[in-house]
């Protein structure tokens, strides 16, 4: 069985941060959802600022890398409970003070003798204000070329930074890194800064939103592609490879403590469920025209498709109503990596110049059921978009799309509106970033919180670094020009009816 494929994470901690209750926390977070999850990525625990000495980089140099201390020579599983029982030790230990780019170069020197197999993303999270740091000529072009070489994610979260606005896809970050402002005093925050012109995988941020990028922004795991070519007919093949682009988050999942009892199987009358049969006396069989024909076995009932991915039709896309093209599943289909033919691309821009999208009948697996799908043509990212379209009984209803209304003269004032409040709009006015591949699902938070307040038997207070998605920072600028075109109306009071006395007055007999 090949060797899983995971993660490495570097963590640094630094012992003389002024947030550094915070920061144990987001470490206590990050351990905590590795840890209940199952998760098999490996940590190194690294303490910076420490009062003693014992790193591989320093036993190489003597006169340098100090006070910089490796918890674990090797790669561990995230521990929660390992991980709190060291910082119960070093709670009352003296500091001092090291460099912050000699502990950088302690990181990346562990991610270059890493010899464990199938990792997919080598991170860095530097859990420090960069307040306290002895100086040193360690060269920061040196450790950019290394962090580029080994695909390093280098995540430093704690320092006092604004960013000029949220993230909202990790493909601008480098440019949203260059103008992040910062304390003028800081200048270790100043010096980092330098590394953004590298075209590294770099971030600094607060504590909350730290958290929230260090699970998001790596390399993905991705799915196993689905290697099975697309067929026209019996010559024409396009070898391609068939991915899913989200999977559905499972959730978490309880684990009893003893093997439960499986529930034993009985067979009731459907007249009278008080009734019970022997298993022995019960014949397997269909009833048709109020006739019972009995079947000695549930192959004729077994599915014998072979696995396919066959072309059915070409139709217009605007044929096809868009409110069946919206699940459940969404794919992406590419050309097989090696391939040489030019075929699919060719299929992929008469497509699209045609409007055009392909109908293909899926089996996924032998015996599995047969899907239909709508292959629709992407030429910017040069691939086909694949969603699962209902068929036969699962579709709904017969419906067709109106056609479109005369359009109608939109104020800019509604434009501009619309556009301040969508998120990845550049002229978004929201300071949030509550989009799924940012940030974390907060369902399984408070369970991970409690658990580990649970498991650890200590009030935590891992709650006090949870990033609130609904904190938008919402001004009253927003939305100020449309509120001006609106029509002022005065208010005007209502006037008393003037039969209103006598009806009070008068006998209430007389109306009914």
């Amino acid at each position: 069985m090949p060797p899983p494929r995971r993660d490495l994470c570097i963590v640094l901690f630094d012992l003389k941060a002024s947030s550094q209750r915070q920061l144990y926390r987001a470490l206590l977070k990050i351990c905590s959802s590795n840890y209940f999850t199952g998760s098999k990525n490996l940590l190194h625990l690294v303490f910076v600022n420490c009062s003693k000495t014992d790193n591989r980089v320093h036993s190489i140099n003597r006169k340098r890398y100090k006070f910089i201390k490796e918890i674990n020579r090797e790669g561990l599983p995230f521990d929660l409970v390992s991980i709190y029982n060291k910082f119960q030790l070093v709670e009352t230990e003296a500091t001092e003070s090291s460099n912050w780019k000699e502990a950088l170069r302690v990181a990346i020197q562990i991610i270059d003798e890493n010899d464990v197999p199938n990792i997919v993303s080598n991170q860095i999270l530097f859990l420090t204000d960069l307040t306290y740091s002895s100086p040193s000529d360690e060269n920061l072009m040196n450790i950019a070329h290394d962090l580029k070489k080994h695909d390093v994610f280098l995540y430093i979260v704690g320092p006092d930074v604004q960013l000029p606005k949220p993230i909202t896809n990790f493909e601008e970050v480098q440019k949203i890194m260059e103008d992040i402002a910062s304390n003028e005093a800081n200048e270790n925050v100043k010096e980092l800064k330098t590394l953004m012109n590298e075209k590294a995988h770099i971030i600094i941020s607060d504590v909350k939103l730290g958290v929230e990028y260090f699970f998001n922004y790596k390399n993905s795991f991705g799915t196993q592609p689905w290697p099975v070519p697309l067929t026209v007919g019996t010559r024409i093949t396009f070898p391609i490879e068939t991915s899913k682009l989200m999977n559905a988050d499972k959730g978490l999942e309880l684990v009893p403590d003893k093997e439960e009892m499986r529930p034993t199987m009985v067979y009731v009358s459907a007249e009278n469920s008080t009734k019970i049969y022997n298993a022995d006396d019960v014949r397997t069989g269909i009833l048709r025209h109020g006739k019972f024909i009995p079947i000695s076995e549930n192959k004729m009932f077994q599915s014998k498709t072979e696995r396919m991915f066959d072309l059915v039709f070409i139709t217009r896309i605007d044929s096809i109503p868009e409110y069946m093209m919206k699940g459940p599943n969404n794919y992406t289909v590419i050309e097989k990596q090696g391939s040489s033919q030019q075929a699919f691309q060719c299929l992929i821009s008469r497509l699209e110049r045609k409007k055009c999208c392909v109908i293909a009948r899926r089996v996924y697996n032998t015996g599995t059921k047969v899907t239909y799908m709508a292959l629709i043509p992407n030429s910017a990212k040069n691939c086909l978009r694949a969603v699962e379209l209902p068929y036969g009984n699962e579709v709904p209803f017969e419906w067709m799309e109106e056609k479109p209304c005369k359009k109608e003269e939109v104020l800019e004032e509604v434009t501009n509106y619309l556009d301040s409040i969508t998120i990845d709009s550049s002229k978004c006015g929201l300071n949030c970033s509550m989009t799924p591949n940012v940030v974390n699902s907060i369902g399984n938070r408070v369970l991970f919180n409690m658990a580990t307040d649970k498991l650890i038997n200590e009030q935590l207070s891992l709650d006090q670094i949870d990033y609130n998605v609904f904190e938008t920072g919402i001004n009253s600028s927003i939305g100020l020009d449309l509120r001006t075109r609106w029509p002022s109306r005065e208010s005007v009071p209502l006037k008393k009816d003037e039969n209103e006395d006598e009806l009070i007055d008068s006998d209430p007999d007389e109306y009914f």
